[in-house]
């Protein structure tokens, strides 16, 4: 009887995770080109959660500019790359 309690109490708190798994929740397809094999179904509010800590931008030290004592950044927007000059800390990109 010990054992069954015991058994009991620690499927207890997996009982919510498989009862979602049999009601066929909504997954985010794989795409056609990935195979995937032994990697679990996404849920479908995943990536729509995540998506604001995907889309960010950042900033490469590149050099100094030749004639004055600015700053070279390189950055991405999109697929194009650019070079900006930044004159002062904290300053705009130019």
């Amino acid at each position: 009887m010990r054992y069954l309690a015991a058994l009991a109490t620690l499927a207890l708190p997996f009982a919510p995770a498989l009862a979602a798994e049999g009601e066929g929740a909504a997954v985010e397809p794989k795409p056609a080109a990935l195979i995937a094999d032994g990697v679990p179904a996404v849920p479908a509010d995943l990536p729509a959660a995540t998506r604001p800590y995907m889309e960010n931008r950042g900033a490469g030290f590149v050099g100094w500019h030749p004639t004055d004592k600015s700053m070279l950044i390189a950055t991405r927007f999109g697929n194009t790359s650019q070079i900006h000059r930044v004159a002062a800390p904290m300053g705009a990109r130019k």
